[in-house]
């Protein structure tokens, strides 16, 4: 495997959805925007301790870092 776990739960009203990412890696690791829900950019960051960031086409999770976006519509 690639050391990357991504989990996604949507509340049984479709009030919220969460996405979890996970990096179990020493090194950084992109993930193809592509490969994730459409506007992530937008989705609010909950752990808020993570420095994870955004390029054009990818989602950079740096070593050892744990994400969660919440997305309320």
């Amino acid at each position: 495997g690639n050391g990357l776990i991504g989990l996604i739960r949507t509340a049984i009203d479709d009030s919220q959805k969460i996405l979890a990412l996970y990096n179990f890696t020493r090194e950084s690791r992109s993930i193809p925007l592509e490969q994730l829900p459409e506007n992530l950019q937008t989705w609010k960051e909950l752990i808020l301790a993570v420095d994870m960031r955004f390029t054009q086409d990818s989602l950079i999770l740096p070593p050892y870092a744990a994400c969660w976006l919440s997305k309320t519509p």
